[in-house]
């Protein structure tokens, strides 16, 4: 990504523009590493984001409205005391580092007025947002605290006194001409003192680029090459004079861009005009597969590269977390059914036993203490063939037979527990089958945060907050048949619950792939008679929304509203349902699409 010091630089221009002489109103915490900070410049509101996430860091203005938590982190309670109301007077970039410096104009604890300062550093994992005294360079807090224990090179955490990251490389600002000097060995820290860079040997002019100038990524030095006509992997040091001028003329026009602040910012799209990177370079060549877009504000750039990608990236991390703790926990379920099959198993000795007993009282006259068997006249079986039945010499016959007893008796009533166990522990399987499916074909953090409550309710995992959560504001999927039906699907099983029990009349039509994990689909009929044409869509909607997406041939079982009922006690989502009919259908997403509303 080329979200790199030169863009940041213009990006600067951009919020310096908007900004500067704002105050600030509201501040927010989505997510651990993210902050929003309300601000009212020029009878403008303005959303400021900074995010410090490890895979994808930015700053931009943004008109995302991210949903937040019920209670605020405590970096967030931090900020809000000290920053409500603060004047922001300076915004300032490190050199072309990717740093910004947000100044503050507020007051402090006795009503003093003070400065203070949030940092954001885009660094990639090393990103951070540091709060402190502009004054004393005072930590106040950051988003991250590291400590010696993490990173024995930088710490950050309150009471200590802010440091720049480690830095060494040239502003391409502050150089003169000529910019590139290839002499070396002897002569290299002379041009360095010169305010010319001179080439390490052996490095490539990419990696040249990119370890002498500060801000440079390795998407822009391989830009910069392009759009020189030099190939980057070259020795830096073995450049002809041609190549040399062009990759000079090239930096020039670059320190121009930047000393008239007069960069423009793109996006460098594919063939089918999907972002790919964005850029502050001035570049007329581009690979031949790339395209340039219009000129546009750099946080437009910036919204259009990295929200959506960061919202998905996020909401697959949530996913992926919370699918972890539920396929574990399906897991120790399944191998508590084979537990409880085995012990079934053993359990169906119960009526050998209580034969065994049978056998020994009908032959007791002649069996005597001591014995270790009797061997008998199985009547149990055609024929009465010869059976040996294994006896406690130091018991007499009766009490064998009482043993006998005892023991069918135990076993008689350890195989009803076992089946009551085996059945709930079936249900719970079921149960867990349709949440995974849920959490897969999520598409949004409600969705998510709603099947996570649900599972925090049924003891699956732990609520966040010491508070009873809220529920998420979370809908049915709304799609319309070609006949012009609606049609509802849940999207998690207190939805589905909610669907199927309270939003829908009992002339509605349910409908639920047979035997598969899936969402509850209910058509609204309004009380008018529905074409087999509905009826065949809302079975191919049963059929995406379940774990038979890509079979064929899916039995979608339906029936009227009035004929499905929930157990005393069954988990959320789970329904029997009687007088239903069945259809086969095979799912196909462009008719999904075209039912969209």
């Amino acid at each position: 990504m080329a979200y790199d010091g030169i863009f940041m630089a213009a990006l600067a221009a951009e919020l310096q523009e908007k900004l500067i002489g704002g105050r600030v109103d509201k501040i927010y915490q989505p997510e651990s590493d993210t902050l929003i900070l309300g601000i009212r410049s020029d009878r403008s509101n303005h959303r400021l984001k900074l995010t410090a996430s490890a895979s994808m860091p930015y700053v931009s203005l943004t008109h995302a409205k991210p949903e937040n938590p019920q209670q605020p982190p405590m970096f967030c309670m931090l900020l809000r005391k000290h920053l409500t109301g603060a004047r922001l007077i300076d915004i300032r970039q490190r050199g072309l580092e990717r740093i910004l410096d947000f100044v503050f104009d507020t007051y402090d604890e006795l009503g003093n007025r003070v400065e203070r300062i949030l940092c954001a550093e885009i660094m990639g994992r090393h990103s951070n947002l540091i709060f402190y005294q502009a004054d004393s360079l005072v930590v106040v807090d950051a988003v991250k605290r590291i400590s010696s224990a993490v990173s024995r090179v930088r710490q950050i955490y309150p009471g200590i006194v802010y440091q720049l990251p480690p830095g060494g490389k040239m502003d391409l600002r502050d150089t003169e001409p000529p910019l590139l000097d290839f002499k070396f060995p002897q002569d290299a820290f002379n041009g360095e003192q010169a305010g010319v860079v001179a080439a390490k040997p052996a490095s490539t002019l990419k990696q040249w680029l990119l370890s002498t100038f500060q801000g440079f990524s390795p998407a822009l030095c391989h830009q910069l090459c392009l759009e020189a006509g030099v190939d980057a992997e070259l020795p830096a040091d073995r450049l002809d004079a041609a190549s040399r001028d062009a990759v000079e003329a090239v930096l020039r026009r670059l320190k121009h861009l930047l000393t008239t602040n007069t960069l423009e910012t793109r996006l460098i799209l594919d063939e089918t005009g999907k972002p790919l990177d964005l850029t502050a370079a001035p570049l007329l060549r581009l690979e031949v597969s790339e395209l340039l877009s219009p000129v546009m504000e750099p946080s437009l750039c910036v919204n259009r590269m990295f929200e959506e990608r960061d919202l998905q990236d996020r909401l697959d991390q949530k996913a992926a977390a919370m699918k972890k703790m539920v396929e574990n926990r399906l897991e120790r379920v399944i191998n508590k059914k084979s537990h409880l099959e085995n012990d079934l198993e053993q359990a169906e000795d119960a009526e050998r036993q209580r034969q065994f007993g049978e056998l020994i009282l009908a032959n007791v006259y002649r069996l005597s203490k001591g014995d270790h068997e009797a061997i008998v006249e199985n009547f149990f079986e055609e024929g009465a063939p010869e059976l040996h039945v294994p006896m406690d010499v130091r018991l007499t016959p009766v009490e064998n037979a009482q043993r006998c007893f005892r023991k069918y008796t135990k076993l008689k009533n350890g195989q009803t527990e076992i089946l009551t166990q085996l059945e709930q522990t079936e249900r719970e399987m079921e149960y867990l089958e349709s949440v995974l499916l849920q959490i897969e074909q999520s598409t949004d953090a409600a969705n998510l945060d709603a099947i996570r409550l649900e599972l925090s309710e049924e003891g699956y995992m732990k609520s966040k907050g010491r508070k009873k959560d809220k529920r998420p504001k979370s809908a049915p999927l709304q799609y319309k048949s070609t006949e012009g039906f609606e049609i509802l699907v849940g999207r998690n099983n207190v939805q589905n619950d909610e669907l199927t029990l309270k939003t829908a009349s009992n002339k509605d039509l349910w409908f639920h792939t047979k035997s598969v994990p899936g969402s509850h689909v209910v058509i609204r009929t309004q009380g008018k008679p529905v074409g087999e044409e509905t009826l065949f869509e809302a079975a191919l909607l049963a059929a995406w929304h379940s774990k038979a997406r890509l079979s064929g041939q899916v039995p979608v079982d339906y029936t009227e509203i009035r004929h499905v009922s929930k157990p005393s006690g069954a988990k959320p989502g789970m329904v029997i349902y009687v007088h239903n009919k069945t259809l086969y259908v095979t799912p196909d997403e462009t008719v999904i699409k075209r039912l969209q509303v």
